[in-house]
């Protein structure tokens, strides 16, 4: 919602304590275009295929379809059974509509997010929804390397950071509508320390969710 200069939002954001679980309980029997499919896939194939969240979203949607720009993914992906479509969110036409798509931080990597969001709302049926999460600008971990003076870095793919509200605004410029905000953190079950900061994380995030790691944001294809 614009207020003279500003973007405020339009839901009140809420909280998520385990984004696959969430979202594998909105996508159970819908037509599902997982587009980022790619990512971690050489840690999942081929001996924990069971963990890899397109494995779980398969099995509960009545269709998931798999896609990514990450050609090594892709080929990784198909030496071990599994096909993910060569595909750019912001231009890739998939000849068909979607109930749901999954952006899952994916918007970071993407050098026009206006275009993706444009592009990706086309392939939904009406009422469908778009789940985009992306790292959150105000995380705890960042804040605090922020005061303990440590050098600032970002992933070499990184092309922004978002907040709730940036996504707002290009809901409001362009037409679309931003129908839920839910901050999270991932719990890093990695090894014992991963656990135990992450969880920490976790845990202040319970009493401040705007000091999660992640966040999601749905919006809602028009009729």
């Amino acid at each position: 919602m614009r207020v003279g200069d500003t973007v405020q939002l339009e839901t009140r954001p809420g909280r998520i304590g385990d984004l696959p679980a969430f979202l594998l309980r909105r996508l159970a029997g819908q037509s599902v275009l997982n587009v980022g499919a790619a990512g971690g896939v050489t840690y999942y194939l081929p001996d924990r295929a069971e963990l890899w969240f397109q494995t779980r979203l398969a099995a509960v949607a009545a269709e998931a379809v798999a896609a990514d720009i990450d050609a090594d993914g892709i080929a990784h992906a198909a030496r071990h059974g599994h096909t993910i479509l060569h595909a750019d969110a912001e231009a890739h036409d998939f000849g068909r509509r979607f109930d749901a798509i999954l952006m899952i931080d994916v918007i970071e990597h993407v050098g026009s997010p206006a275009r993706a969001v444009a592009n990706l709302l086309a392939h939904l049926v009406p009422g469908g929804a778009l789940y985009i999460s992306t790292p959150n600008p105000a995380y705890l971990g960042d804040v605090a390397r922020t005061l303990l003076w440590r050098r600032p870095s970002v992933y070499w793919d990184h092309q922004a950071l978002m907040a709730p509200e940036h996504l707002q605004a290009l809901c409001d410029r362009h037409g679309h509508r931003l129908s839920e905000v839910h901050f999270f953190s991932h719990v890093d079950r990695r090894s014992l320390r991963n656990r135990l900061v992450s969880g920490a994380i976790a845990a202040v995030g319970r009493v401040n969710r705007r000091l999660n790691s992640s966040w999601l944001g749905v919006v809602q294809a028009g009729a």
